[in-house]
């Protein structure tokens, strides 16, 4: 079953998209397979994640690797989580 990962992010020195799609396409290469990321921009200083994930079981073997990543955009450019959701996906639709 999907598991769905959203979260929002602080960016206090503003964001730069060109260089976060780039760090995004770095990251999906070593990403377990099946997995989607979109980010998408809340306002001039706030970014919105909704991760999915083929199941919990693969979010939790890359667990470590994200909370890798996300210390290091804390350390290195003071990028702060404001909050996470997660949970299995209980109905879907698409057009």
């Amino acid at each position: 079953m999907k598991w769905i990962v959203n979260t929002a992010w602080n960016h206090p020195k503003g964001m730069d998209w060109q260089e976060m799609q780039e760090e995004l396409n770095e990251g999906m290469k070593s990403a377990d397979p099946g997995m989607n990321v979109h980010w998408f921009e809340i306002d001039k200083t706030h970014q919105g994640s909704v991760a999915i994930f083929p199941s919990k079981e693969v979010w939790e073997n890359m667990r470590s690797r994200i909370e890798e990543h996300r210390q290091k955009e804390t350390d290195d450019k003071g990028v702060t989580m404001t909050y996470e959701v997660v949970g299995y996906v209980k109905a879907e639709g698409s057009s």
